[in-house]
């Protein structure tokens, strides 16, 4: 007879690490911040932006890896091309609403007769 164990070290492993995605808890060997002067394209589960302490770069925020784990399309590939967070702003599209021109006042004469 052979037994077959019910769960395994790397079943164990991988079900600890998806937990963690789905938390959006950072890996520890995954570093919380990675300085830059200016923006050097899409780097993986990083946002670049300027934050209070630490100055501007790329800060962790987990989003691409909780996509990817829930089978959704990561940010930057939304478009279906491997574009930039800088490129992604510039192609949303915008609601189409039309404008309500101002009318102009004609100015109300003002008599010497009136009194205020």
């Amino acid at each position: 007879t052979v037994f077959k164990r019910k769960s395994d070290h790397e079943e164990i492993a991988a079900e600890k690490k998806r937990k963690l995605v789905l938390e959006r808890v950072r890996p520890d060997d995954e570093p919380y911040y990675l300085p830059a002067e200016s923006f050097e394209g899409y780097k993986f589960d990083y946002v670049f932006t300027t934050r209070d302490g630490r100055g501007t770069g790329y800060y962790w925020d987990g989003t691409d890896s909780l996509k990817k784990e829930l089978g959704q399309t990561p940010t930057h590939l939304a478009g279906g091309d491997d574009v930039d967070a800088a490129t992604a702003k510039t192609t949303t599209k915008k609601s189409k609403t039309k404008k309500k021109k101002k009318k102009i006042r004609e100015v109300a004469p003002i008599y010497e007769s009136d009194q205020f």
